[in-house]
């Protein structure tokens, strides 16, 4: 839309000024509900609670491990998210093998087990 401005005497065009959707999107981070800091990743669910960040979400995994509880933990989707059982660092699930013996495995931790020269059984 343009807009008429009238500069002593003379009219002149002035383009509106609109806000870009995409600065607005870069702009608006999401706050976990349990540090409450800012972030920008995708924001999971633990428990009981919402809006937790992926930080969090580690910690209180590693918690619940340690007390030997389940935890659930998903995303957005609704996609569960696990712990590796060898880093302890948390990922999808999709992301993750499960090997009979030691659980649910990231592929850094498969490759640095067979860079050891030990056998892995991943089930599919």
């Amino acid at each position: 839309m343009v807009m008429y401005v009238t500069v002593n005497g003379a009219e002149r065009n002035r383009p509106e000024k609109r806000k870009s959707r995409t600065a607005e999107a870069k702009m608006e981070k999401k706050i976990c509900g349990i540090c409450g800091k800012p972030t920008e990743d995708t924001l999971l669910e633990v428990g009981e609670h919402e809006n937790v960040c992926w930080e969090c979400a580690t910690r209180m995994a590693l918690e619940a491990k340690a007390e030997n509880r389940e935890i659930e933990i998903t995303d957005e989707n609704g996609d569960a998210c696990r712990l590796c059982q060898w880093c302890e660092e948390l990922f999808p699930e999709s992301e993750l093998r499960k090997e009979i013996d030691l659980g649910y495995l990231c592929d850094r931790c498969i490759a640095a087990i067979h860079s050891r020269g030990e056998t892995l059984t991943l089930k599919y």
